[in-house]
């Protein structure tokens, strides 16, 4: 015979556990997730930084990209009054 773990039953609606009522206080219960979140923390906190600098490099090839794009522009104040077409 199989048996199942805490997780399953509950899954299954064949147990319910109202720990509340068991004894058990929600400071007690809730110091179960402490671990899971300080150890989480860090992991997003990594993650969020190496998509930001993903998005930074991005933005900034972008950037770069424009910047060449426009020096190749000849600008009408580059070019003497005297070769300018109708004096602008």
């Amino acid at each position: 015979m199989r048996l199942y773990n805490r997780v399953v039953l509950m899954h299954r609606k064949q147990i319910w556990q109202p720990w509340m009522s068991q004894g058990r206080s929600v400071l007690n219960y809730s110091m179960e997730h402490i671990p899971h979140v300080v150890l989480g923390i860090p992991f997003a906190v990594f993650f969020m930084v190496v998509i930001a600098s993903k998005e930074i490099y991005k933005a900034n090839a972008y950037q770069f990209n424009v910047y060449k794009r426009r020096l190749m522009i000849r600008r009408p104040e580059d070019i003497p009054t005297e070769y300018r077409p109708f004096c602008s």
